[in-house]
């Protein structure tokens, strides 16, 4: 601040110093701003990786390590195991000199069947790097383990055990942020030597497990007589790199790791000149998405899981009674005339020809006019015939540069439909700016995908024609006559068994307490004793309002063995289960024409989807959602789709094709079932048999138990326990017998 009445601009002199000033001002401004550019620079730079101690970052990935992969912490306490994804990724190759290659081609297609499929056999010969990965032990993998799971059950060895690592392994330890990494000399491994006392094994349970590697390989080539002789075996693992990220609490985010097993091997054949082999195989195995259990808000699977098994086991155990009620309906298939019916097959007559000698012969002339038939069957309808024949446009040019469609290639065109919108588009052909990210071409105005709807769409000049001028029953009316006939088969094979198999309607019983359920129900939809685990459940929630727990299961099929389903219910059906019934029930239907026809050959793909599970506890509370432990209700649904197995690309070869069925149907339901009014009793001590009286049986029952004659449950098992030492024996039994005298007396 300036003295009063003084200004810096008073004088000429003053002036120029001011001037002066004000520059120098603007220099330091422009200095102090490099600095601050500078500084900001210097921040971004300094996430380059500093040298760690070594003792402090495997102290660190040790602890967090034993955090995921062990639940104990070590003080008497334990915790829940989160969850995590675990992936591997494999890079094999081999190098082989002179005429190696060919050699081992020739031994490969001989003595090793096992590799003549891919991955290991391709068009160019064998890939000698896959079937590297296959004899080292390891492959590829990408899955998901479970929060609070066994993760071994899912990935085998591959789970993420608690790391034993030594500071003294490591060649060099950095830190960048909260990303440490480890770096180790690499190990030779020379005969006599293993992999597993190796500095691999710390980190890892799966790695290669023979001694050296190379007893693996010998072993190998004696066994299939190959008269391939190794020679001058060598085993380096390189490049080992362990890599931790933690978030701010400490816990992982990630943890890596990869190396590289690098080999080289002298062969000889029957000529001695040898050949040798190199070989790489890079690894790296990641560990990621942590998905850490949240007290107080994460659900606890193992315990939803066991709250359920333990309450349907008492259910059952205690012979609870309960109203049932089971409502199983069926969709109706839309027919190629738009009537809906409830059931719907197509006979492919190529495929019926062509594995049908007898049929061939008789109706191959008439049939060879249709591709297809439809019948149709319905309760209300009745049975309609209608014959189909494929029709292309082109079908008849000569010209060779003209694709003609086919039924499996129908052709695809552009197609756009428009309202015209002011300002903004009419119909835009293909090319003109019309695409499905961009609808029409814009103008003046603006447009939608609601005013001008454009794509590829199937050539409508290539198509399945119904009702042609060779009406199947113009043809011939003795093929009119069969197909009718096979058509009333179908509908009392494909749609009866279906309804009979999966209980097509409503199931009602009230299940008395201390009665047999199967008394009064298929014994499929009795209250089981359920064996969920934490694979089984999926999204599972808590509803406060109604205080009942909602969790899903994975859509079953074919392929993983309705595993979680069978876990939940028996009121399921298998595909074999449903495919024997199938070609059983056909073959009675049409035995005279199966003899002829040979048609009874029906395949099935069956998927159950949506299953949905709803328990309510008794007295569940939003602060104690399993109340008493004791069940109040189960609700359980799905749908259910079962149809012909569709053409299928050849997981081993995509360029081929499987067969088109010859019968194909569609056959799909929805289930609904309840149990509620769960009616549980309370069993007098020593109410052995649980006929709500202590008698003598209920004696001869724990006599016949001691004697190993009988099995009692858990329930019956506290029931018999009358001195309560947690065994059962013949003091139990005398005591039983005192109970009855005293009560006698």
């Amino acid at each position: 601040m300036h003295p009063k009445g003084v200004s810096p601009l008073s004088s000429g002199e003053n002036t120029n110093s001011y001037k002066e000033l004000l520059k120098m001002k603007k220099i330091l401004s422009i200095l102090l701003a490099m600095v601050m550019i500078l500084s900001s620079i210097t921040v971004a730079f300094v996430t380059f990786a500093a040298a760690a101690d070594p003792a402090d970052v495997v102290e660190k990935i040790n602890a967090q390590s034993a955090y995921v992969g062990n639940a104990d912490n070590g003080d008497g306490t334990t915790h829940k195991l989160p969850g995590y994804s675990f992936i591997r990724k494999l890079t094999p190759s081999t190098v082989v000199t002179g005429d190696g290659r060919e050699i081992i081609n020739e031994i490969m297609a001989n003595k090793y069947p096992e590799y003549a499929e891919k991955p290991y056999h391709t068009d160019s010969g064998y890939d000698l790097g896959a079937i590297l990965a296959n004899v080292v032990g390891v492959s590829a993998v990408d899955k998901k383990v479970k929060k609070n799971s066994d993760a071994s059950l899912t990935i085998g060895r591959d789970a993420l055990k608690p790391l034993k690592l030594d500071a003294a392994d490591v060649k060099s330890a950095t830190k960048s942020d909260n990303i440490y990494t480890l770096k180790y000399n690499d190990i030779d491994i020379v005969a006599g030597e293993r992999v597993e006392d190796s500095v691999l094994a710390d980190i890892t349970a799966n790695f290669p497990q023979a001694t050296g590697l190379d007893k693996t390989i010998v072993n190998s080539l004696k066994s299939h007589d190959t008269a391939l002789t190794p020679s001058n075996f060598t085993l380096t693992i390189k490049d080992l790199k362990v890599t931790a990220k933690f978030d701010s609490t400490g816990r992982f985010t990630e943890l890596s790791y990869n190396y590289t097993i690098a080999g080289k091997v002298s062969l000889t054949y029957v000529d001695p000149t040898p050949f040798d082999v190199a070989f790489t195989l890079k690894d790296y195995t990641r560990y990621t998405s942590f998905d850490y259990y949240n007290e107080g808000t994460d659900f606890d699977y193992d315990e939803l899981a066991k709250k359920i098994n333990e309450g349907t086991a008492y259910m059952v155990d205690t012979k609870a009674g309960y109203t049932y009620a089971r409502d199983n309906k069926y969709e109706k298939q839309e027919n190629s005339n738009g009537d809906y019916v409830d059931y719907l097959f197509t006979l492919n007559t190529a495929e019926l020809l062509s594995s049908n000698a007898a049929l061939s012969t008789v109706f191959g002339t008439i049939l060879g006019y249709v591709d297809k038939i439809e019948i149709s069957v319905d309760e209300k309808l009745g049975t309609d015939l209608r014959a189909s024949k494929w029709v292309c446009k082109n079908a008849n040019s000569s010209d060779p540069n003209v694709k003609k469609c086919t039924s499996s290639d129908p052709h695809q065109i552009w197609q756009c439909t428009c309202k015209d919108v002011d300002g903004c588009c009419t119909c835009c052909p293909a090319g003109t700016g019309c695409t499905s990210t961009h609808p029409c071409d814009k103008k003046n105005g603006t447009c939608t995908s609601a005013d001008c709807k454009c794509g590829y769409v199937n050539d409508p000049d290539c198509k399945y024609v119904f009702n042609t001028d060779k009406e199947l029953s113009e043809l011939d009316a003795n093929v009119a006559k069969i197909f009718s006939t096979i058509g009333t088969a179908l509908n009392s094979t494909i749609g009866e068994t279906a309804k009979t198999k999966f209980a097509i309607g409503s199931t009602t019983a009230n299940i008395a307490p201390t009665s047999d359920p199967t008394k009064k129900l298929d014994k499929k939809f009795t209250v089981k004793a359920t064996q969920l685990d934490v694979f089984d459940i999926e999204e599972p929630s808590f509803d406060p309002s109604n205080g009942a727990i909602t969790f899903k299961i994975a859509d079953q099929s074919e392929e993983n063995g309705y595993k979680s389903l069978s876990h939940l219910t028996d009121d399921y059906v298998t595909n074999e289960e449903f495919v024997n019934a199938l070609n059983a029930s056909f073959a009675n239907s049409l035995s005279s024409l199966t003899e002829k026809l040979n048609i009874a050959v029906l395949n099935s793909k069956l998927v159950y989807s949506n299953i949905t599970c709803t328990v309510k506890f008794v007295d569940a509370t939003e602060d104690n959602m399993y109340g008493t432990g004791e069940i109040e209700s189960i609700n359980l649904s799905y749908d259910m789709l079962a149809a012909s197995k569709d053409p299928k690309k050849n997981a081993d070869d995509p360029s081929t094709e499987t067969s088109t069925p010859v019968i194909e149907y569609t056959f799909a339901t929805s289930m609904r079932s309840s149990v509620k009014e769960v009616e549980y009793v309370d069993y007098e001590k020593g109410d052995v048999n649980m006929d709500t009286s202590v008698s003598l049986m209920d004696a001869k029952l724990v006599l016949r138990y001691v004697a190993e004659l009988e099995t009692l449950n858990d329930y019956q098992m506290l029931l018999a326990d009358m001195n309560e030492d947690s065994a059962v024996t013949i003091v139990d039994a005398k005591a039983i017998l005192e109970k009855i005298a005293s009560q006698t007396v």
